[in-house]
């Protein structure tokens, strides 16, 4: 009973450390630039050497 114990107790501690990554409910992190921007909300601004919220773009319509 105790060998059955303590294999149980050391299967449970080796699932317990291979599950240590993130969860898979956890968000992803936003994809990044080269600099380190948000792709689509930030752009680098070389002049201040950071990122910085960019300008949203309207898309043209289409002509029929």
């Amino acid at each position: 009973m105790r060998k059955f114990m303590t294999v149980l107790m050391a299967a449970a501690f080796t699932a317990g450390i291979a599950g240590v990554g993130a969860p898979a409910f956890a968000k992803k992190e936003p994809a990044k630039t080269k600099m380190g921007c948000i792709k689509g909300k930030e752009k680098w601004n070389a002049g201040a050497g950071k990122c910085e919220k960019a300008k949203l773009v309207k898309k043209a319509k289409k002509k029929k």
